[in-house]
């Protein structure tokens, strides 16, 4: 039974140990593959941060590159030398030319959906339609009047080499957006001659799409979705189409980003330069985009964002892939460490178990399992410590048995160890548990008593004692049957003693119970 005992407590101390080093090595690992993997996200968002701003500046460079061109040709155009006559006599031979001449032109640009010459009335006095890659001259019955238009209310108020760019839009026919799409953007310029009088203007109208679908095709193999919005938050390009081009379906109620994402939106307007951050689990990069910032003479100059968004998904740095792989990893790596660590605490038991047995041999009768000598004079050595301190007597019972040798002799070594184990437990059973039981030699016993108030305690103690033993014990081989002479001395505070003094006073008393025919108690 006892061996049972012992098998389960040393079974659960395996697995109480278990479980801290495995505990202990879990939460190390845990925080250290937290921080690997921290640091490695951190550093994916560093890296694609640093290539998304050179992509975004790539792309605002590549956007920009379209509209010096449109700048020399708005500015090219109105000095040839048939607009030039023109302008000062107009006269059909000249304006002949300068349709052939616009003609060619939107021919070989392949950008502008129309150049129109207009009077300082708003009448078209000639027109070429690009006419999707087949321009035309439009005919003067097609000729329309423009004065109520806004690029040319504008455009005529100008200055002499100032031009109007418009904002982005759709184009209208009949004043509904044509389909399919056409964005547009309409530069303008006023027609003077040399003698400063306005004789009309010159209208461009640039496909935004040449600029749009360059993006896109740039764009293309690039990490994230692009997009571009104009100053007062709507999408012009978008991964989503739906989203596109909202402002210009007022019977939606568009909002726009400033209205649907404010958080967003002041973020991309927050700065003019290149940047990034961190918006909605995915990486944001935005640029201002002004292509005609440098030109002076540019009125009503418009300006974009161009917009690249990269999730953490595609990243793979979100944070439920983070904690998916921290928490795979870690279990994977406890999976791994789990049986050497119950082998470490399999063998840190044993070991102990070990010690143990190797302090209780030093200090425990190994047949009784009672303290011995050495144990005992720790425990009196802490006794006397205690006696002026605390103010505490102690008491020490000499027990010698009476008849162990008739035992010994009927019955054997067997039957005498048999004797003895009796003995040990109708000891410990006659004392409190603070008190000492020792065996110190043969048939010899040794009891503290710890803090007795005076002679009867002890005296108490001594007829339990006695009366326990008496108790006759059968043996396999028989009944056995032995008494005990005990002598008692007592420690009092204020005295000098230690305990082989103890011992020798107790022992004295007991001889003389020995002498007077054994099996009583006497106090020295």
């Amino acid at each position: 039974m006892n061996d049972q005992i012992e098998l389960s407590m040393r079974d659960k101390d395996v697995r109480k140990r278990f479980f801290w080093y495995l505990s202990a090595f879990i939460l190390i690992t845990f925080l250290i593959i937290s921080a690997l993997l921290l640091g490695r996200r951190n550093q994916l968002l560093r890296d694609y941060k640093v290539h998304s701003e050179t992509q975004v500046d790539h792309l605002g460079g590549l956007i920009e590159s379209h509209f010096q061109s449109i700048k020399s040709d708005i500015l090219f155009l109105p000095v040839l030398n048939e607009i030039l006559r023109f302008k000062s006599i107009p006269n059909e031979e000249d304006k002949h030319f300068i349709e052939k001449e616009f003609l060619e032109f939107v021919r070989s640009k392949k950008i502008y959906d129309q150049i129109r010459y207009l009077d300082t009335e708003g009448n078209e006095l000639l027109r070429i339609n690009f006419n999707n890659g087949f321009p035309e001259i439009v005919p003067r019955e097609e000729l329309q009047n423009k004065s109520n238009r806004y690029y040319f209310k504008e455009s005529v108020k100008l200055k002499e080499g100032h031009v109007y760019v418009s904002p982005i839009d759709l184009n209208k026919e009949k004043g509904a957006v044509e389909v399919p799409l056409k964005p547009m953007i309409r530069f303008g310029t006023p027609l003077y001659d040399q003698k400063i009088h306005l004789k009309g203007v010159l209208i461009l109208n640039y496909l935004a799409n040449v600029f749009i679908e360059d993006l896109i095709v740039s764009s293309r193999n690039e990490a994230g979705t692009f997009g571009l919005i104009n100053e007062e938050g709507f999408w012009l390009y978008n991964d989503n189409p739906a989203e596109e081009w909202q402002f210009m379906y007022p019977e939606s109620n568009p909002s726009g980003l400033m209205v649907s994402s404010p958080e967003l939106w002041e973020k991309i307007v927050s700065n003019d330069r290149t940047h990034s951050f961190i918006h909605e689990n995915s990486l944001y990069t935005s640029l201002n985009i002004q292509p005609l910032s440098q030109v002076p003479t540019i009125v009503n100059e418009q300006h974009w964002y161009l917009v690249n968004r990269v999730s953490f998904d595609e990243m793979n740095t979100s944070w439920r892939d983070f904690l998916i792989v921290l928490f795979l990893l870690t279990f994977i790596l406890t999976l791994m460490a789990s049986f050497p660590f119950l082998l470490a605490a399999k063998t840190v038991v044993q070991r102990n178990i070990f010690k143990e047995a190797l302090e209780r041999a030093a200090l425990f009768d190994t047949l009784t399992g009672l303290p011995n000598r050495d144990f005992l004079k720790i425990a009196a050595l802490q006794l006397i410590k205690d006696l002026d301190r605390y103010n505490q007597t102690f008491a020490l019972l000499f027990i010698d048995l009476d008849g162990f040798k008739n035992v010994n002799d009927t019955y054997g070594h067997e039957g005498g160890d048999l004797v003895l184990k009796d003995v040990a437990g109708k000891l410990k059973n006659c004392v409190r548990d603070s008190d000492t039981v020792a065996r110190i030699g043969g048939d010899e016993f040794v009891v503290l008593l710890h803090r007795v108030e005076g002679e009867e305690d002890c005296k108490m103690v001594a007829r339990n004692i006695l009366d326990s033993l008496n108790q006759a014990l059968i043996l396999p081989q028989g009944e056995a049957k032995v008494g005990s002479s005990i002598g008692i001395a007592l420690a009092l505070p204020g005295t000098t003693t230690d305990l082989e003094s103890l011992i020798a006073r107790a022992d004295k008393a007991m001889y003389k119970v020995k002498d007077e025919g054994k099996g009583d108690f006497k106090i020295g």
